[in-house]
């Protein structure tokens, strides 16, 4: 593993911004991308991973967005706490994974806020977020691309 930065979103330089946002869409982690710039610059806490000059991994734990959480609720059926944190944005570079990057980017993550949720379609995901104490809640709803998501609870 290369070097791990934590930052909050709004220490974020221009470029650091262009740069995650190509690195999550090579990733396919990412449709909208001014609702991810925007959600980027407001994170609470960013994690990347880069070997050299490359971003080779990141996550972030996005800002409280008591409407967007009624929104994941009404998705899926679950009532989450609005004041719940949405972690996402995770992904690592093609030529990196298997080596427990994502892993690492949860738990770091994991060390700066408690109440948290996740939504994925990922079935790797999914398996890193149950080994980190998240539970399917609800039931699973169709993303506006089509992708079965489903939601999922830091118990």
């Amino acid at each position: 593993m290369g070097i791990m930065h934590i930052r909050a979103g709004k220490f974020l330089t221009e470029q650091e911004l262009d740069e995650c946002i190509s690195f999550l869409q090579e990733q396919g982690a990412v449709q909208y991308f001014k609702t991810a710039r925007q959600r980027l610059k407001s994170a609470l806490i960013t994690v990347t991973l880069t070997e050299g000059p490359n971003l080779v991994g990141m996550g972030v734990i996005k800002d409280r967005s008591p409407k967007y959480n009624e929104k994941i609720s009404e998705r899926s059926g679950y009532p989450l706490h609005l004041d719940m944190c949405e972690i996402g944005y995770i992904g690592v570079a093609e030529a990196c994974r298997g080596q427990g990057l994502a892993t690492q980017i949860v738990k770091q993550l994991l060390k700066y806020e408690e109440r948290i949720y996740a939504t994925t379609s990922n079935l790797h995901m999914m398996y890193i977020f149950r080994r980190e104490g998240f539970y399917p809640q609800g039931h699973p709803w169709r993303s506006k691309e089509g992708k079965e998501l489903t939601l999922w609870v830091k118990q």
